[in-house]
């Protein structure tokens, strides 16, 4: 791998006039840069931006991973993130990674040739070699992490406590005479919801009640796999008086389906989603949901952000932020 030695070698010129060239600071003249800079094309030069640390703090900027630019959770979530850094002076580059961990990486790669300050990470597929250089990139700028993956590994995150909502969802549907409560479940491959899915399973066994295999389908948040779990409970034996999704998203996708299926809600079947994003209140009938404070998150990741930014020896924050019921007219 060719070094700066290799290029001031190859071009005639100084280390430390390289280095500026580099890193873009201070004043070179163009002939110098061009030489430079075509030593660098000859050799194939691609700085160690990792190890270099990127803490120039120069491009007043953040970056933003969202795994699903359809999804209007991030859509609220962003309005906290922005909030908080438009007043701070600083740009949001959002980067949609449709959960592809190449995706991701390029993003990452991307950024820290732009000179990244910080990221927001907030996309949750993990294959190894992508938690590999994610760990240590955070190790050289900061990151916060909306994922309780990474908090449990002593990294900064900003999260929603999942497992105790979905427990208060369990014991509120029992509390409205609910005893065969389904569960629509996010893929199995994100922490996030399989913190939701325990929630759910330890509600109902605090209630006395065994968690029914047949009564958990897996779905991929999106509206389609959500009519697809009703089309499935609908056709089991005996059927659930009530549904819990991991998301709102998936929990509209079966509210139009049991509606096409004929199925009244909530005097059939109680249904009850994960989020409260804005169209929660909208279909009809209107969504109870297990409200995640969306916006408050995006506000308390980008604040530690910015202190961690402004001053490296900020330590490693897990913040957990609480849920609430919101009762509407599906329950």
């Amino acid at each position: 791998m060719p070094t700066i030695h290799d290029i001031a070698k190859l071009s005639g010129i100084s280390k430390s006039t390289v280095s500026r060239v580099i890193s873009k600071q201070g004043y070179v003249k163009k002939e110098t840069r061009e030489k430079v800079e075509k030593a660098m094309k000859e050799l194939n030069y691609t700085p160690n931006y990792i190890a270099r640390g990127m803490r120039t703090h120069k491009s007043s900027a953040i970056g933003l991973f969202i795994p699903d630019n359809d999804n209007p959770f991030y859509s609220e979530l962003f309005k906290g993130v922005e909030q908080v850094t438009r007043k701070a002076g600083y740009m949001n580059l959002v980067c949609h990674t449709d959960e592809d961990p190449k995706t991701e990486l390029f993003y990452i790669n991307e950024l820290l040739k732009r000179q990244i300050d910080g990221i927001i990470f907030c996309t949750y597929n993990r294959s190894h070699e992508g938690l590999r250089y994610l760990k240590e990139v955070a190790a050289n700028i900061p990151i916060i992490f909306m994922d309780p993956l990474f908090g449990d590994q002593g990294f900064s995150s900003v999260v929603s406590d999942g497992y105790t909502g979905s427990k208060m969802a369990v014991n509120y549907l029992y509390e409205r005479g609910c005893s065969n409560i389904a569960y629509i479940k996010g893929s199995r491959i994100h922490a996030v919801t399989n913190e939701r899915c325990k929630g759910y399973s330890d509600g109902l066994k605090e209630q006395g009640n065994k968690v029914l295999r047949q009564n958990v389908y897996e779905g991929d948040f999106s509206m389609e796999s959500g009519r697809n779990a009703v089309k499935y409970f609908l056709s089991l034996d005996k059927k659930p008086d009530a549904i819990m999704a991991a998301t709102d998203v998936m929990a509209i996708g079966a509210l139009k389906e049991l509606r096409k299926s004929g199925v009244k809600v909530p005097e059939d079947i109680k249904l009850i989603g994960f989020d409260n994003i804005p169209l929660a209140e909208l279909v009809e009938p209107a969504l109870t949901t297990v409200a995640q404070p969306i916006k408050d998150l995006g506000i308390n990741a980008a604040e530690l952000l910015l202190k961690k930014i402004q001053n490296s020896a900020t330590p490693n924050q897990q913040v957990v932020m609480q849920c609430s019921i919101i009762e509407r007219d599906s329950t």
